[in-house]
């Protein structure tokens, strides 16, 4: 990637309010006019696409032009430097403290030291931030040394040294846990939930890497974090919605013993939020998912995160909650504004995972609604718009979607070659299970042999009676009811009703006694 890719890629990502104090910094580094470079930026940022030469043209007789990759390169860091100050944090500010002793240390002024030390200190072990602590003990130990060797001195050199020995025991099991918290949640976000016990293994191979102990016996907030989180992600994808529910309402305590740490982890702590928010999806309990919606808003608006991956898993997941819940109109409000992300400038590649779970959503909700050529158009972006082991599930679950689009669309010479070539596709990745397996077979042999409406409606009633016994009697089939509500799907067919009103007349029947349908989501 070149310099103009990423000066143009940096720009694009700037929210107004960082571009608004970018000018304003600039405006104190000049006197009358503008700032050459702001010029140069805000040409950059009206562009759509990257056009060099336009801009070269543009600025015909600047001085800036005669060295365009210098001037570039200085408006990058310039950038770079303006959203340091803006996004000043504790990290920030402890850098800034140890900046300034080496500065008074180079000048012999070791006792002015001594107060920046203290606040470093201070913040370093409030916030766990053990690399920049060992950094702030590295230099007590400095200034320790050159004073006057004597009992008091030697006695603070060696407890200085017994801290750092407890900071690396403290660092090495709190990385073995978040070694293994992230294994796990990058295993999740390839292959998604898995369907068959075999499975199990690669995840229990995992977890089994895990040194050992409880929050309970562990000494810092940060490990007790990841062990939590490894176990909690763990059981949410072996299927265990119970046992991931206990770990995640252990990890939102441990998070309200500690609130300062929320602001300086924030995609751990949304991250929790939304797992309790599936967990309870999942279990129906719509006022207490109520009650976690309405955290993700307090939080949200308290730090506006600015980090976009994040943004699209908070609007995702809400997003998730109306389909689940057949909050149709809701859902497309949410979409609208995923999509004016989706479809900007700003979209990096690691957005993509999120952008693929919400194409997918989208598929699902047209069909819902029986707008079947929109359903169609998302489910080729899920097909054909990304790297087919980007999340493997979703890809595969697609080709059962896109056949269920072509039979409701009347595609009945796509279908046939749709069944073969995702039966194929499914054989070779290791997904044809039992669900997948029902609706191949009766779209490709048993459609084939009706004649009447009715029966099509017994058809369909057969299918729904096998599906309802395979996911009812296996919690690894279920899962296929989470991808797609094909139980609904098949209903609506039996009763000649919208597959939305369906599921809104169950969502409705789900509601606890005296629940109104707001109070729940």
């Amino acid at each position: 990637m070149t310099i103009s890719d990423n000066i143009f890629e940096l720009i694009k990502s700037l929210s107004p309010s960082e571009k608004g104090y970018i000018k304003k910094l600039s405006s104190f580094h000049v006197r009358g006019g503008q700032n050459q470079y702001i010029k140069l930026f805000d040409a950059i940022d009206r562009q759509t696409v990257y056009d060099e030469k336009e801009l070269i043209k543009k600025f015909k007789g600047e001085s800036f032009t005669n060295n365009f990759s210098v001037a570039k390169n200085y408006l990058y860091n310039y950038i770079l430097k303006g959203l340091e100050a803006y996004h000043k944090n504790v990290r920030a500010e402890i850098r800034s403290y140890l900046n300034q002793v080496e500065i008074l240390e180079n000048k012999n002024l070791s006792s002015h030291c001594e107060k920046l030390l203290e606040k470093a200190r201070k913040l370093s072990m409030k916030y766990e931030l053990f690399e920049l602590l060992e950094e702030v003990i590295e230099w007590e130990i400095q200034i320790y040394s050159r004073r006057t060797p004597n009992e008091k001195n030697h006695k603070l050199i060696v407890s200085c040294y017994d801290e750092l020995f407890d900071i690396l025991l403290k660092k090495d099991i709190t990385l073995r846990y978040k070694k293994v918290s992230s294994l796990v949640y990058s295993k999740m976000h390839n292959k998604g939930q898995i369907r068959s016990l075999e499975e199990t293994k690669e995840y229990r191979d995992i977890i089994e890497q895990s040194p050992g102990g409880t929050e309970h016996t562990l000494r810092n907030f940060k490990a007790k974090l990841y062990c939590l989180l490894a176990n909690s992600n763990y059981y949410l994808n072996i299927n265990e919605f119970e046992r991931s529910y206990q770990f995640t309402t252990r990890i939102l305590k441990l998070w309200e013993d500690n609130s300062h740490m929320i602001e300086t982890n924030l995609f751990n702590f949304f991250g929790c939020l939304i797992n309790k928010g599936v967990c309870e999806l999942k279990f129906k309990k719509y006022t207490e998912l109520n009650k976690t919606l309405e955290k993700i808003d307090e939080y949200f608006d308290r730090f506006q995160p600015e980090n976009n991956y994040l943004r699209l898993s908070l609007f995702n997941f809400k997003f998730y909650v109306s389909l689940f819940t057949g909050q149709t109109e809701k859902g497309l409000e949410i979409a609208g504004e995923i999509e004016k992300y989706l479809y900007s400038p700003r979209v990096q590649e690691e957005d993509k995972k999120g952008s693929q779970l919400f194409h997918f959503g989208m598929t699902c909700m047209y069909i819902g609604i029986g707008d079947y050529k929109s359903a169609n158009k998302y489910v080729n972006i899920v097909l054909n718009g990304f790297e087919s082991d980007l999340r493997s599930d979703l890809f595969c679950f697609a080709h059962i979607l896109s056949i269920i689009i072509h039979f409701e669309l009347g595609n009945k010479e796509l279908l046939e070659y749709r069944v073969k070539s995702t039966y194929r596709l499914l054989l070779k990745r290791n997904k044809l299970y039992k669900v997948e397996s029902l609706i191949l077979h009766f779209i490709k042999d048993i459609l084939a042999g009706i004649n009447t409406e009715e029966e099509q409606r017994v058809a369909f009633r057969d299918l729904r009676d096998k599906m309802l016994e395979a996911t009812v009697s296996n919690r690894f089939e279920e899962i296929a009811l989470d991808y797609f509500d094909f139980i609904s799907w098949l209903e609506s067919k039996i009763e000649n009703k919208p597959f939305r009103e369906i599921r809104r007349k169950k969502f409705l029947a789900s509601l606890e006694p005296g629940q109104t349908e707001t109070a729940a989501v």
